[in-house]
């Protein structure tokens, strides 16, 4: 028996399952992440305990694992941060995992449910976007606009949709250490999650607070059956184990996208940004031309809600959600042209019909210079004796080499038919030398 583990039986089950969960859905964890979640159990709840500052060491690890044999540390295939090495198989494996994934909860009814499916993901919108052209003299060498804000300045904004075509819920995450200032905070409209953090980046936190008192609550308010499943970008900054717990109780099932593939199969990415960031420069636009004021974070968003509603086009939304594949779910609606590998495998195939069509033209340019040679009374006789599919009174080996060049389909090599027509060549040498012969046996 040994002595009592530190941590309790539901602690070390609740540890456990996270652990697994991120496994499954695309985000192994480290085990430093998992022993800074035991230290954060026991700084929350103190008891007597051998760890140094709370951490648990290498032993005790070791010891976890072997109460739980069905984790263990694994070497796992790093995958390059370019987009490029995704590939179509990827994407259709991805597609089928999501599916065993739901069949094993008993949920696999989601897929047929766009107002129970939904994606979500972080955007950085710019306080001074571009203008584009704008009106003014032409003879004007130089035309400036001012700028209506910090022009390097972003605020990062947290959007989610659903695939029946709703905007479901927005954070908009200012940066401050705690809390955002009054002026600020009032200006947020109603229905917007505000959340802070130093660098006005996602963190653990403004990612609880955006799932727990914004998207799970509008979905409790608008009656929508649980569970749901929401696709996201799997940063590591999304789930922490308090998350994982509320997610689990409250039956959301949180799915990682396919790492570097959201330009091809997330939402947002795909098709509903674009016209976000669209209407958001008109605004700022219109806001320049009737105020002088600058956009700053304590205005910042009432004019990007105007943005926000304006872009919220169901069919938009929902087109974006078929384009990716998510809804409805089939692998064969995503665009796999956006792969490298998939542009790259067309090119291999252009070249190898570009082959064929070369050798095709040599063949031709061989054949006509075979005509050439061959009398037109004799080659009239060989076509017409071609056509019918029969074989000529004289000169034979000659038609032979002729009908090669015109069967020669496009898939054979030009090296092959040289070969086979210099040995015919050869052979009528041969038989020409010796008919000579048996005509003309004086010259032996």
């Amino acid at each position: 028996m040994g002595p009592p583990t530190v941590l309790t039986s539901e602690e070390e089950n609740r540890i456990k399952q996270w652990i697994i969960h991120k496994a499954q859905i695309g985000y192994p964890m480290h085990p430093k992440i998992v022993k800074n979640a035991i230290k954060r159990i026991l700084d929350k709840a103190p008891r007597p305990n051998c760890f140094k500052n709370n951490t648990p060491g290498e032993k005790w690890f070791k010891l976890f694992l072997k109460r739980h044999p069905e984790i263990g540390l694994k070497n796992t295939e790093v995958l390059s941060k370019s987009r490029a090495s995704v590939t179509e198989e990827n994407i259709r494996q991805w597609f089928a995992d999501v599916t065993v994934y739901l069949e094993k909860e008993n949920a696999s009814d989601i897929l047929n449910d766009p107002s129970r499916i939904y994606n979500m993901d972080e955007t950085a919108v710019q306080l001074c976007p571009k203008t584009g052209k704008l009106l003014g003299l032409k003879k004007e060498k130089n035309m400036y606009v001012i700028s209506p804000g910090q022009e390097k300045e972003n605020i990062t904004v947290l959007c989610s949709y659903s695939a029946d075509g709703r905007g479901i819920c927005l954070m908009i995450v200012y940066p401050y250490k705690r809390f955002s200032p009054k002026e600020v905070a009032a200006s947020v409209p109603n229905g917007f999650i505000i959340g802070h953090s130093p660098r006005g980046w996602m963190t653990i936190e403004t990612f609880n607070n955006f799932i727990k008192n914004g998207f799970y609550k509008q979905l409790v308010n608008e009656g929508i059956q649980f569970p749901v499943l929401l696709f996201f970008n799997g940063h590591k900054s999304h789930i922490s184990l308090e998350l994982h717990d509320f997610c689990v109780a409250n039956r959301i099932f949180l799915y990682c996208l396919y790492p570097n593939a959201t330009h091809i199969i997330q939402p947002c990415d795909v098709g509903i940004f674009r016209p976000l960031k669209k209407c958001w420069q008109k605004q700022v636009a219109e806001y320049s031309q009737v105020s002088n004021k600058p956009i700053t974070k304590a205005n910042f968003a009432q004019i990007f809600n105007s943005a926000y509603i304006e872009a919220c086009d169901p069919e938009v939304i929902k087109k974006s959600f078929e384009c990716c594949g998510l809804y409805p779910f089939n692998p064969d609606k995503v665009d796999y042209s956006k792969c490298i590998s998939y542009r790259r495998k067309l090119i291999k195939e252009s070249n190898n019909s570009l082959e064929v069509d070369e050798n095709t033209t040599i063949k031709n340019v061989i054949l006509l210079n075979v005509e050439s040679n061959i009398p037109q009374s004799i080659l009239d006789q060989f076509e017409t004796t071609y056509q019918a599919n029969k074989l000529p009174q004289t000169e034979i080996v000659l038609f032979n080499i002729r009908k090669k060049f015109k069967d020669a389909s496009s898939n054979k090599k030009v090296d092959i038919i040289l070969e086979n027509t210099c040995e015919n060549l050869t052979v009528s040498k041969n038989q020409s030398k010796n008919i000579s012969q048996e005509n003309h046996p004086d010259k032996e």
